[in-house]
């Protein structure tokens, strides 16, 4: 993980509606290809629809699915390990996040949740703007080092 993803990541994390959204996505594309895949019993996976009456899902799925079950069940597997990852990635940021000392803690909450520039977190913090992105990127590294080496502690 580089800096810029790190950033990324906190917006995602402190925007939790744009999360949510993503996970939802990611979840309607894993469910759409599960209820593709799984029609209940209805195809004997040997590529032939078992029962076409009109109605009969099963010969809809075999059409969409085609000679493609491999990669569809490939690409379930991709969404489940993303939605998995962006899981992961919060917990540790949360918990570096809280490894943090208050000012610098306060200093990305202002930067990402309240999507501040740093001449303003420095009037709201009292601090001059140069020692404002001193702390911030001072707390950036040390998020990005606990996150990457794993060596995220609680205060």
């Amino acid at each position: 993980m580089q800096l810029k993803e790190l950033e990324y990541a906190l917006d995602n994390y402190y925007n939790h509606w744009a999360l949510k959204d993503s996970i939802n996505s990611l979840n309607a594309l894993k469910d759409g290809y599960e209820a593709l895949y799984d029609t209940g019993g209805s195809i004997n996976y040997d590529g032939m629809p078992h029962g076409n009456m009109p109605g009969n899902p099963s010969l809809e799925a075999v059409c969409k699915i085609g000679d493609k079950p491999e990669e569809i069940k490939k690409d379930i597997t991709e969404k489940r390990k993303a939605i998995l990852n962006i899981h992961r990635i919060n917990r540790e940021i949360e918990q570096a996040l809280h490894s943090l000392e208050p000012p610098e803690e306060e200093i990305i909450h202002l930067r990402h949740m309240e999507r501040m520039d740093f001449k303003s977190i420095g009037k709201a913090t009292h601090y001059s703007e140069s020692r404002i992105k001193h702390k911030y990127f001072s707390a950036m590294y040390k998020i990005l080092y606990l996150v990457c080496e794993k060596k995220v502690s609680t205060k």
